[in-house]
């Protein structure tokens, strides 16, 4: 049975879960029918999950580089876009604002990439 999970995709996988989800919170199932329900449920969780992990490493995001072209980037999950440069100010220390790059006039610009919202 875990071969024929294996080959699902996930959409298929995902409405099988949900299936057993329901049956399950029904209350209207065996003792002996409940476990086997759970443990399928625990390997199509795990299917599911196996697959989101290979597609999130695929997947690239684009961002825009200070010079204003589109990057390819590997896909970040957190909070923040990877940055598809290593610009720092001048001084060497990243400070408070990683990715703003001085010009040497008044305003200074900002990296789209490290705000955070």
């Amino acid at each position: 049975m875990t071969d024929d999970v294996n080959q699902m995709t996930f959409e298929r996988a995902i409405a099988e879960l949900d299936a057993l989800i329901e049956k399950l919170e029904g209350g209207q199932i065996d003792l002996a029918d409940a476990v086997s329900a759970y443990q399928q449920g625990m390997r199509l969780a795990s299917h599911c999950a196996s697959l989101l992990d290979r597609t999130e490493a695929t997947i690239t995001q684009l961002v825009v580089g200070l010079a204003g072209a589109a990057v390819e980037a590997p896909f970040s999950a957190g909070a923040e876009a990877p940055a598809p440069h290593a610009a720092k100010p001048a001084s060497g220390d990243p400070g408070l604002f990683p990715g703003i790059v001085p010009t040497g006039g008044g305003d200074t610009p900002v990296d789209p990439d490290s705000v955070p919202f």
